[in-house]
């Protein structure tokens, strides 16, 4: 009864012994990650009365450019990296306080953790950089002349002579001018 009283939407499946609750839409930091289902694995509880019993579930997913198996900052494949809250909820769960656990995963839905995101909020929108993997917006991003692909600011270069953007791998020194050239002003 406590549940529903916190919760909107919630169900108590005793055939498959999961108990679901809804949440509102969730958005931090100006990333809308829409509404989660929480649902409590009842089964999972006699091996781990701890959050890894519970599964996360967009409803309406917006994952991060980066991955697709992350639905939240601190939710990747359906579960839930709890942090602070690991041990609250685990309380919660072995002292029979379903509602409190429940509340303790919401709280973390709801919470931004900058220092341990599986995919930093910053990055939620943007694409990995051709080289070294880091994610850079359209607005930083910097298109290579020579392979037509991507580059964040500290991946590309730009030749010498012609002054157009090329990654390193397309930019070469020249051996008599020391300079950097793209392969079709290199021998000019």
């Amino acid at each position: 009864m406590q549940l529903q009283e916190e919760f909107d939407d919630v169900t108590i499946d005793t055939r498959h012994r999961v108990i679901t609750a809804e949440t509102d839409v969730i958005e931090l930091e100006d990333v809308e990650l829409g509404a989660f289902r929480i649902e409590l694995h009842v089964d999972r509880l006699v091996d781990a009365a701890n959050a890894s019993a519970f599964d996360i579930v967009a409803l309406q997913p917006n994952p991060p450019d980066s991955s697709d198996d992350v639905t939240h900052p601190h939710v990747r494949d359906g579960q839930l990296c709890a942090g602070d809250a690991t041990v609250p909820i685990a309380r919660s769960l072995e002292q029979g306080r379903i509602c409190d656990a429940f509340l303790a995963v919401r709280s973390v839905l709801q919470t931004y953790n900058p220092s341990s995101p599986y995919v930093a909020l910053s990055d939620w929108h943007g694409r990995p950089c051709e080289d070294c993997g880091g994610l850079i917006d359209s607005d930083h991003s910097h298109y290579c002349e020579g392979c037509n692909r991507e580059f964040c600011g500290d991946c590309i270069g730009w030749c010498d002579l012609c002054e157009m953007s090329y990654c390193r791998n397309c930019l070469e020194e020249d051996q008599t001018s020391s300079r950097m050239c793209c392969r079709g002003c290199r021998h000019r």
